[in-house]
């Protein structure tokens, strides 16, 4: 791409590559004695490790929530199910449990209905297969959901009893199951 001038040393070091900096280099050094030009070497930028997909969607409005699958970019281990989060709360069971896929199921007991918060823990060790992190700040590493109650309230208990013959009525109570 360009000549690194005045350098002293027999190691050519690349830091903070973009994804675009990936191409065929060459090395061509020189000094008073001549000049020697390596072979090409090509270097890979792999694009950061993320959430691929989910399901459901991100953004859904749901019924019933004690699942979700993410698929990562890439094959990643050191999955536990205490990294992922729904409202804060880590998951119950990661599947599969031992890592090495890139596709994860989450199950987690049913959050209440409202507005559902999905993320990771501050402290997980995601990494893809070459050792390189998963960033759970970055933006498809959080989302959410709508849950939905669409199960009516039910008379749960009546007083005086359906069907009951009472000599003189000032209060009935019922109680609903939600």
């Amino acid at each position: 791409i360009g000549d690194v001038a005045g350098s002293r040393s027999n190691t050519l070091t690349f830091s903070a590559l973009a994804y675009s900096d990936g191409a065929d280099y060459r090395l061509r050094a020189t000094n008073s004695a001549g000049a020697a030009t390596s072979q090409v070497a090509t270097v890979t930028v792999l694009a950061p490790l993320a959430v691929a997909a989910v399901n459901p969607a991100t953004g859904s409005t749901v019924s019933n929530l004690t699942q979700i699958q993410v698929t990562f970019s890439r094959n990643v281990i050191w999955v536990e199910s205490a990294d992922f989060l729904v409202n804060g709360q880590p998951a119950g069971v990661v599947s599969p449990a031992v890592g090495g896929g890139s596709n994860y199921t989450f199950t987690f007991t049913q959050p209440v209905p409202g507005t559902i918060a999905i993320g990771w823990d501050a402290g997980q060790g995601i990494t893809d297969l070459l050792g390189n992190p998963f960033n759970q700040t970055a933006s498809s590493a959080t989302w959410s959901y709508t849950l939905i109650d669409t199960v009516p309230p039910v008379v749960g208990e009546l007083v005086p009893a359906a069907g009951s013959t009472v000599p003189h009525l000032t209060q009935v109570e019922v109680t609903f199951t939600k």
